[in-house]
């Protein structure tokens, strides 16, 4: 069983219209209503391939009780944090006569310090001794920004390991103060997280430093978006290049590379396989239209196009 951690998850509603045109009643087709948050599609995503996953998130308000029906209709095991402020809702927009989406992210209700100190004794109570934790996703206001550190400090405590994607300043508190077994930046957050350039050699270079270096993180998968991505460990360094793909929608794409690569590494696949598997999920997601993530038969096409790529 993968644990999931979604400190801010969102109810997302997906649709189309026919253009984004102000003072206008806009008729909506393709409504979609799916659970969301980083943490939360991580666990979609893991189901959806097979696998087992837990999500422990806080939430309330009106939208509450439809994230939790939802997830455990996909198969999704849940642990919840109640909290007094209502769980956002986040639109993703798709004009039919444009390619991509708009995304209109709200900011999540606050949250009071007893409420997100429950989250962390919630995961004392469930980690043990190499479970699989992946926190990811916003942090909602009233969360601090060390709140991955105290995160993994508990991983670590369980002996567990922990898998990272979240705010740049939050993600690089972790690092500072707690040894992490893997993070997934995009090519702006290791940026920051950092304070280096863009560019691939200076990410690389950036990450193989923090890996085998200064030994603060066990792997980084380096996102670099519709270019694949970059797998860095104590080893070496992987680059995987993405398969082409007909881009339909983003979203939730970085989760469902970062859930997938969780997923392989749970099922015994080595790093490099696993790099592989993941990029293959990501692919595969953006093809989907509205929140749906990644199936085993759309990953298993992308692999097959990564074959092509290098035949």
């Amino acid at each position: 069983m993968i644990w999931t951690l979604t400190m801010n998850p969102a109810l997302d509603v997906a649709f189309t219209v026919p253009e984004l045109k102000i003072h206008s009643k806009l008729r909506c087709k393709k409504v979609r209503t799916t659970p969301g948050g980083g943490g939360i599609n991580c666990s979609r995503a893991i189901v959806n391939l097979g696998g087992e996953s837990a999500a422990l998130f806080c939430s309330g308000g009106d939208v509450d009780g439809s994230i939790e029906h939802r997830l455990k209709a996909l198969g999704v095991t849940t642990a919840r944090v109640n909290i007094e402020g209502d769980t956002r809702l986040s639109l993703l927009v798709n004009p039919e006569e444009e390619e991509g989406e708009y995304r209109f992210i709200l900011p999540g209700p606050e949250l009071s310090e007893e409420e997100w100190r429950s989250a962390l004794e919630k995961l004392e109570e469930v980690l043990e001794k190499d479970t699989l934790l992946m926190a990811s996703g916003s942090l909602p206001p009233g969360v601090p920004e060390d709140f991955y550190a105290r995160v993994a400090a508990v991983a670590n405590r369980r002996g567990a390991r922990l898998f990272l994607d979240g705010p740049s300043a939050a993600v690089r508190k972790a690092l500072e103060e707690e040894h992490l077994f893997a993070i997934k930046p995009n090519a702006k957050e290791w940026g920051r997280i950092r304070d280096c350039g863009t560019s691939r050699r200076e990410l690389i270079e950036e990450a193989e430093t923090a890996v085998r270096k200064e030994r603060r993180v066990e792997i980084i998968l380096l996102s670099l978006g519709s270019e694949g991505a970059v797998c860095v460990t104590r080893d070496g360094s992987e680059y995987i290049e993405s398969p082409p793909v007909d881009l339909v929608d983003t979203t939730g794409a970085g989760d469902s590379m970062f859930g997938a690569f969780a997923l392989a590494i749970d099922r015994g696949k080595p790093l490099k396989e696993a790099a592989r598997y993941a990029v293959a999920a990501g692919a595969a997601t953006v093809e989907k239209y509205g929140s749906e993530l990644c199936t085993p038969e759309g990953v298993d096409k992308m692999l097959d196009k990564m074959r092509g790529q290098n035949e």
